[in-house]
C-alpha cells in the first residue's frame, strides 16, 4: 500500500513490495497517476461496449422475432443504432 510522506522539496510515494523493499520518487507518482487514469478510461470503454452489446441484442433480438430480412433488416438496424446513440455502427447504405 503506497505511502504519502513530504519533504522540503517534493512529495515522495513510496511503495513496499511483497519482500519489504521500499521504493519512492516523484517519477514514480506520476507512474501511478497516469496509470490510474489509463484504469478509469478502460472502465468507461468498457461500460461503452458493454451498453452497445445490449443495444446490439435486443435489436437482433426484435429483427429475428419480426423476422426481417434485407432492406428491412438494415433499416430496423439503423434505426435501433440511431435511436441509441450509436450511429457510428450504423450500416452505410448505397
Amino acid at each position: 500500500m503506497p505511502i504519502t510522506s513530504t519533504t522540503a522539496s517534493e512529495t515522495i510515494l513510496t511503495i513496499t513490495d511483497a519482500d519489504g523493499i521500499q521504493t519512492g520518487s516523484k517519477d514514480m507518482k506520476q507512474t501511478v497517476e497516469r496509470l490510474q487514469k489509463i484504469e478509469n478510461q478502460m472502465e468507461t470503454i468498457g461500460e461503452n461496449i458493454r451498453k452497445e452489446g445490449q443495444v446490439y441484442r435486443a435489436e437482433l433480438e426484435e429483427r429475428q422475432r419480426l423476422g426481417l430480412h434485407g432492406e428491412a433488416a438494415i433499416k430496423h438496424y439503423n434505426e435501433w443504432m440511431k435511436k441509441y446513440g450509436m450511429g457510428h455502427l450504423m450500416v452505410k447504405e448505397d
